[in-house]
């Protein structure tokens, strides 16, 4: 192979700027469509890919992306968590969530004392399907429901296409 298909094969594997990478676009996939799927009663055969991260990456909490014709809903499940503990930042078209837990409980009966101190950290970074406007962002915390309501830098409009 000449120097010149080995550029041109190194270029068609490396993704440029916005563009997703093979692992990024496989991951998307799965989240987007594979859930719909088993929301139908259709049991996974295999571990959810968070469930495989798991032990090395911390928890990941479940979130939805809801695009809308103005805004991109997202809602996010963090059971356990304090709004204190919470921490939302907006990257581009990426949204990561992140949120340490700590409980301590400690019991004593006679000669008896039992302490137990868990603690964990939860993270997901989320691509969002479209440019949103950070400055107009809102969140709201409720029960360990996140809510994050994201306005789209340029809403989008439809359009009517006439088929001849």
């Amino acid at each position: 192979m000449g120097e010149k298909e080995k550029k041109a094969m190194q270029r068609r594997f490396e993704p440029t700027a916005g563009e997703l990478t093979p692992f990024e676009a496989l991951n998307r996939f799965l989240e987007g469509v594979m859930p719909r799927l088993w929301m139908r009663g259709m049991q996974p055969p295999w571990p959810l890919w968070a469930e495989l991260a798991a032990p090395f990456e911390g928890r990941t909490p479940r979130v939805d992306v809801i695009e809308r014709d103005e805004e991109v809903v997202v809602h996010a499940e963090l059971p356990g968590v304090t709004k204190d503990d919470l921490e939302v930042s907006l990257a581009g078209e990426r949204l990561t969530i992140k949120a340490t837990t700590k409980h301590e409980t400690e019991e004593s009966k006679g000669e008896y004392q039992r302490r137990e101190i868990s603690r964990g950290e939860l993270t997901r970074t989320v691509q969002l399907p479209a440019a949103v406007d950070a400055e107009r962002a809102q969140a709201k915390f409720t029960d360990g429901l996140l809510e994050l309501t994201l306005p789209k830098a340029v809403p989008a409009s439809r359009h009517a296409i006439k088929v001849e």
